[in-house]
């Protein structure tokens, strides 16, 4: 895992993943009885088989570009799961991206760098293969390439919202050691980035890293609270490289009326690690506070990702960046005067049908200078827990930093 040439990463994987699962038998034939090659067999052959489908048109009016974009793209991923055998079962789904109609949009692989940006390429992979372990109570070890989303997915996601998923190579550990509490801790050896695994620019493609991640959550009646560790030692670009560390609080109380109470607070802070830049050194602030009634929610909050004199801002590349800071995906990279992000929200469900609409201002950390705001809309709905439909907007106003963009996506699901 973590080698840079195309397609060696993906081999080490399944290889480690099936050999792990092979290893779970006796180590001679004389040694296996018919009955354990016999359970063996109905391991691998008695397991369950699931389909996700996703058509997407997703259209790009771009301030400044002599036309627009159109990406309509669909993403199927077909996966196995074995049954348990000795307390192991084996995962893998390959995932496969393919335009429907002409490619009028850039995305990152296919050369038109004239049109605005939709970053879904062409590609087949393999996105999961891994070997699950479970031998001790409470707790599981995983080894492969695997969906790795750690609480909200602001510092560790799976960039679900692309058509090709971002997942990690590691070996990872999920305990329940004590009533209320889990612990998270895993070993990362490269990162397979949306864009694609045979995406022309190799840094688009995979990250090379030596990262440890550590996620401790303990639970309380009005709350979860959360300390982590995230120590990301980026092996090609070591300049990169950065800890975080960081505390959160997530939850929720009741009122009186049939109202609640909804909270989040988050702080981290981030520095240099390993052979990084020395000049890292940057903090992030997360605060929201809402108020729910019936199947209505209204929020408010505010993000801060700080710039070290305007020489370094507070970055998450390894997170799910499209659920924050605007649909838009204006702020992917934090600009080097930071970002802060003042949004108010509100969200319903009305006749099977799912409302969401959000407001943000953005603003420079370092000087203050107005970014510009967006305003996005949803509205979604699930048919028999099997099919999905949406219809999502987003308009981005630029003042002092990128252009005006005004994005449209339509979006198909079926998961069986």
């Amino acid at each position: 895992m973590g080698f840079r040439s195309e397609g060696r990463s993906t081999l080490l994987v399944v290889v480690v993943a099936a050999g792990a699962l092979l290893g779970s038998l006796p180590s001679s034939a004389s040694a296996a009885g018919p009955e354990d090659l016999d359970a063996f067999a109905r391991a691998l052959t008695t397991g369950k088989v699931s389909v996700d489908l996703r058509y997407r048109a997703e259209s790009v009016d771009q301030k400044g570009a002599t036309e627009g974009a159109l990406a309509s793209t669909v993403r199927a991923r077909l996966g196995y799961q074995t049954a348990p055998f000795a307390n192991f079962y084996a995962y893998a789904d390959i995932e496969a991206i393919a335009n429907v109609g002409d490619d009028r949009y850039n995305s990152t692989a296919n050369g038109r760098t004239d049109l605005p940006l939709v970053p879904d390429p062409q590609d087949t992979e393999v996105n999961q293969a891994y070997v699950s372990w479970s031998g001790i109570p409470n707790t599981s070890l995983q080894l492969g390439r695997q969906r790795m989303i750690l609480d909200n997915s602001r510092f560790i996601g799976n960039g679900g919202w692309r058509q090709n998923e971002q997942t990690f190579d590691a070996l990872t550990l999920h305990t329940s050691p004590l009533p209320n509490l889990t612990l998270f801790a895993a070993h990362v050896t490269n990162v397979n980035l949306s864009y694609g695994e045979h995406n022309p620019n190799q840094n688009l493609a995979n990250l090379d890293v030596s990262s440890e991640l550590f996620n401790l959550a303990y639970k309380t009646p009005i709350g979860t609270a959360t300390a982590y560790a995230y120590l990301v030692n980026m092996q090609h670009l070591p300049q990169s490289s950065h800890r975080d560390l960081g505390l959160r609080f997530n939850g929720q109380a009741s009122l009186p009326g049939g109202f609640k109470a909804l909270y989040t607070a988050e702080y981290a802070a981030q520095g240099k690690y390993a052979d990084s830049d020395p000049r890292i050194n940057a903090s992030y602030y997360f605060g929201e506070f809402g108020v729910g009634i019936g199947k209505c929610t209204l929020k408010v909050g505010r993000e801060l990702l700080s710039s070290f004199a305007g020489d370094y801002s507070f970055q998450t590349p390894l997170a799910t960046l499209h659920n924050f800071n605007g649909w838009a995906d204006k702020f992917l990279t934090t600009p080097s005067d930071g970002l802060e992000d003042v949004f108010a929200g509100a969200q319903a469900s009305i006749a099977s049908f799912g409302l969401t609409g959000v407001y943000h201002q953005f603003k420079a950390n370092n000087g203050g200078a107005e970014y510009g705001t967006e305003i996005d809309v949803a509205l979604e709905r699930t048919f028999h827990e099997t099919y999905t439909a949406s219809v999502m907007y987003a308009a981005y106003d630029a003042k002092t930093y990128d252009t005006g963009t005004n994005k449209l996506w339509v979006t198909l699901g079926l998961k069986l």
